[in-house]
């Protein structure tokens, strides 16, 4: 019995090393799936081409489609102060790859005021394709 409920604890521990998610310095919490395209990081002043799809949890409404490309300029000093965006970790980034974040709507209603259909205690969730 003690055996097999220490394997099932390493599992576990495993298991969970396992997770790719990180915290962005804002901390959001994010996770990066490498794809196969171009090894070279995002660099400061490259420009870029990106999908996003934005969700709503709670009713799992698509608010942004992906299949909208959007361009966009990594410069790095410009996003110090922002706080739960993708483009705090660029430099991470890869042509090819995919960001998944969820944000918490009771955090962003401390920065800045949404529109009525996002109630507290829902999460928005962002999937980003570079």
């Amino acid at each position: 019995m003690i055996k097999s409920t220490l394997k099932l604890m390493l599992a576990m521990v495993l298991f969970a090393s396992c997770s790719q998610t990180e915290k962005a310095p804002s901390g959001m919490t994010y996770k990066i799936t490498h794809g196969s395209g171009n090894e070279k990081l995002i660099k400061n002043g490259q420009a870029f081409k990106f999908n996003e799809e934005v969700r709503l949890k709670s009713k799992d409404s698509i608010l942004k489609p992906i299949d909208r490309p959007d361009y966009d300029q990594y410069d790095s000093a410009s996003f110090i102060n922002e706080k739960f965006n993708f483009r705090e970790i660029l430099g991470k980034l890869r042509k090819g790859d995919k960001v998944e974040y969820s944000i918490s709507v009771d955090s962003i209603l401390k920065y800045q005021q949404l529109p009525p259909f996002f109630k507290k205690g829902d999460f928005i969730r962002v999937k980003i394709i570079i």
